[in-house]
């Protein structure tokens, strides 16, 4: 007998669970469908001892953009996958969302990266919480409220009905953090639920997978806040179409809802149990019109039909030249942030920008994103943006015989931002990233005198950004999961004698 708010159970296949202990005493839990995924991250702890800096919350903002788009207009454009199962899904080329602040000390909120594929059967969501404060339910009944335990879960919108209650075509997942999983009851830590047009049917059960494994350093570990702190965790969901009510993967460019939620328990106390975050932020469980937008496949730039009539070429002429601005927030080359309290530092000054992610939480620190924003005013009005290319240059990596090649993203942001204040905490979400990305390969060396140049098709996003008189506002980013992913650019600060490594854009553009 089930109580009303109650989840249900899922029925799934038994799973198996690995511990891997690593130097510095770095313990990973995780199921079975985890340990491919990880297998490639597995490394020590590069936080080292942690001093923190004060937490700065950012705040919720109703409206993003000047065009009246809202926080359910982000999108995540995602790629079909082949891989047949689970275990061997490559995660590199994913869709990417990031949500929440990393806030230092007990009670504080958190960080995730998400991660999402989709491949003949079905949709795979892997989200990468940075927790320093573990707990999980042990042995939970079946009318336990997982919300108030570390827990995750996804929100689907089918339809993309955009209703202000679940309807029939809206489905909720959540997966608990857990220390194991008992064979016999696999799906303990799981919940899952389908609208009805007024709210959750919590009775309704479909068959799919979801693990939320534990990272920390050092024992006790998770439900206990002595000793040093925990690093977070790696959650999976793999929902295959038949749960869904859908026979198989939707058409290339069709739209759903979707949410993420991030639920967060900080102590043994009921008052331990933090404020939920969520993707898109200010997003409701409940009501899908909250929720962001999920796209299948990529979204290729369409040139207008339109001849050339001039090019227009902007770079920085000089390191104050604000024409371009950009900065870098995280950890960079030397890993200095998270634990080491480097999310709330501006490195707006730095000659180099860094990209690198990681699927293991323990390597937060070395978690690096960055920033650019180009002034589009040099383009003569009234005109048609027919292409647009941003060029970058890459001059050095962490541990090159490590080092593998990295999917770089751009992502289309639509708040402004400075680059003398940014910093991981206040740093804009994305409204949306741009599939394909460019792949780029590792560097033998490191150094600024010697770098290559890599290019991006950005034209849909300098004509969004031209059409509402905007500047080009965009982050860089990564889905990697791999140790040493981390990839050095070159900044608009770099010295004249190296000007031309600057970030650039070139814009083709036509007469109306």
């Amino acid at each position: 007998m089930k109580t009303r708010n109650s989840w249900t159970r899922t029925a799934v296949s038994s799973i198996v669970t690995l511990t891997v202990w690593l130097a510095p005493e770095v313990v990973f839990i995780f199921d079975a469908h985890s340990i491919l995924g990880l297998s490639k991250a597995l490394a020590a702890d590069g936080g080292g001892n942690s001093v923190y800096l004060p937490f700065a919350a950012k705040q919720y903002q109703a409206f993003v953009g000047s065009s009246g788009e809202t926080v359910s207009d982000r999108t995540v454009n995602i790629p079909f996958v082949s891989n047949a199962t689970p275990t061997d899904l490559d995660w590199t080329q994913a869709g990417v969302m990031w949500f929440g602040t990393n806030g230092q000390g007990p009670n504080s909120v958190n960080y995730a990266d998400a991660r999402v594929v989709y491949n003949a059967a079905g949709l795979h969501i892997r989200v990468t919480p940075v927790d320093y404060y573990l707990w999980y339910p042990e042995d939970p009944p079946d009318n336990i409220d997982l919300t108030r335990w570390d827990s995750m879960s996804v929100q689907l919108d089918t339809k993309l009905s955009r209703n202000g209650r679940p309807l029939s075509t809206d489905f909720q997942f959540l997966t608990a953090a857990t220390m194991w999983v008992n064979p016999t009851k696999p799906e303990q830590y799981r919940r899952d639920s389908r609208g009805t047009g007024s709210g959750w049917d919590t009775a309704w059960s479909a068959a799919w997978t979801g693990s939320y494994g534990m990272v920390w350093s050092s024992n006790p570990g998770p439900n206990e806040n002595g000793g040093t702190l925990d690093y977070g965790g790696d959650v999976l969901f793999h929902i295959p179409w038949s749960s869904l009510g859908v026979s198989g993967p939707p058409v290339a460019g069709t739209d759903w809802g979707l949410s993420l939620t991030m639920y967060d328990r900080d102590g043994a106390a009921n008052d331990a149990v933090i404020a939920a975050q969520n993707w898109p932020e200010g997003a409701d469980s409940a009501t899908p019109s909250t929720w962001g937008r999920l796209h299948f496949g990529s979204t290729p730039w369409q040139r207008p039909a339109v001849a050339q009539t001039g090019r227009t070429f902007i770079r920085a002429a000089s390191p104050t030249d604000t024409t371009v601005q950009d900065s870098w927030i995280g950890g960079g080359g030397t890993c200095g942030g998270g634990h080491e309290g480097g999310s709330e530092t501006n490195h707006g000054s730095d000659t180099g920008l860094f990209v690198a992610n990681q699927a293991l939480s323990a390597d937060f620190p070395c978690f690096s994103r960055s920033y650019l924003k180009f002034a589009l005013n040099s383009v003569p009005r009234n005109k048609v943006v027919l292409a647009a290319t941003l060029t970058l240059h890459h001059w050095g990596n962490a541990n090159p015989s490590n080092a593998s090649p990295s999917y770089i993203q751009v992502f289309r942001i639509a708040e402004d931002w400075n680059e003398m204040t940014i910093n991981w905490n206040n740093a804009p979400m994305a409204m949306e990233n741009a599939l394909p990305g460019t792949w780029m390969n590792p560097r033998t060396g490191a150094s600024q005198t010697g770098s290559d140049p890599y290019t991006w098709d950005v034209s849909r996003f300098v004509a969004a950004a031209y059409a509402e008189g905007k500047p080009l506002n965009i982050a860089i980013y990564s889905g990697d999961t791999n140790h040493d992913s981390s990839k050095y650019l070159v900044s608009t600060n770099i010295f004249d004698i190296y000007s031309d490594r600057r970030p650039s854009l070139e814009i083709l553009w036509g007469d109306q």
